[in-house]
């Protein structure tokens, strides 16, 4: 790589290289590839019925540690 970009520094061919691909791309009329992630969002009813199984989870979660720190005390 070195032989190649003689005195310039890495930046140099990089920004080179980038212009280059995206020359490519322009001539031959294709769009870079975007990931478009579509995420579901929950409806009112399936959000209140995640909320209800969070409040479960935490109220055992609670006993667990009430019980946790009960034990420790003895």
């Amino acid at each position: 790589m070195e032989e190649m970009i003689g005195k310039a520094s890495l930046h140099d061919p990089t920004i080179a290289t980038g212009v280059a691909t995206d020359k490519v791309i322009a001539l031959t009329s294709q769009t870079p590839s975007i990931n478009i992630v579509n995420i579901p969002m929950p409806t009112a009813e399936e959000r209140a019925e995640l909320t209800a199984l969070d409040r479960k989870l935490d109220a055992i979660a609670a006993k667990l540690k009430n019980r946790l720190l009960s034990a420790k005390e003895t």
